[in-house]
């Protein structure tokens, strides 16, 4: 079946509010393992995880989640974080709940391994992979958001090529970005094809 890009741009949009509320769902109240589980498995069916995993789940890779930070506490994320830079301009603590809540929704989606010997909690695509988090924006409710918002577009756009040059240069294997600007940038565009050219 062909479709044309806004069928396209449909499908992801659909796609996209689903597995926003799912994450809002599971960050609003704990469920139980179960229903956890049982909630992401069509996700997992749908880009055919189970049929990878027998022959990899991501062991020896590192994602670079390059996003509001991930929280390495996180029980289905445990032990799989490396953090690194905070290169937004705010000084957000992260013990604070607003940190880095979008960056870890997004980790666990990659990463997740469950908890409780991994029969409960998330599964992500690559459950045996790594994440290096490194943090360039700030989530709505994040107490330096306002602060972030007032940044100039060039310095926004140079943390972002320096994120994306630290991930290359700790050797990550994929980079993440669940994240746009409106403008072009040279600086973004230059890092990206560095990244390409060491195989990212």
């Amino acid at each position: 079946m062909l479709m044309n890009a806004s069928t396209r741009w449909l499908g992801a949009s659909v796609l996209a509010a689903v597995l926003t509320a799912w994450c809002l769902a599971l960050a609003a109240a704990p469920a139980s393992a179960d229903t956890v589980r049982n909630a992401q498995l069509w996700v997992l069916n749908a880009v055919g995880a189970p049929q990878a995993w027998p022959l990899t789940e991501g062991q020896g890779a590192t994602v670079a989640v390059i996003d509001s930070g991930v929280n390495p506490n996180v029980s289905d994320l445990a032990g799989s974080v490396i953090t690194g830079p905070d290169l937004t301009g705010v000084h957000t603590p992260m013990s604070n709940p607003n940190w880095g809540v979008h960056g870890t929704w997004m980790a666990s989606l990659i990463a997740g391994h469950g908890h409780d010997g991994g029969g409960s909690g998330i599964m992500g695509i690559a459950p045996r992979s790594r994440v290096l988090s490194i943090r360039v924006v700030t989530d709505r409710k994040d107490p330096g958001y306002a602060a972030y918002q007032h940044e100039s577009d060039s310095r926004v756009q140079a943390a972002l090529a320096q994120a994306i040059g630290y991930a290359v240069a700790h050797k990550v294997s994929v980079i993440s970005m669940s994240l746009g600007y409106g403008e072009p940038s040279a600086v973004v565009r230059t890092a990206l094809q560095n990244a390409l050219d060491h195989g990212v």
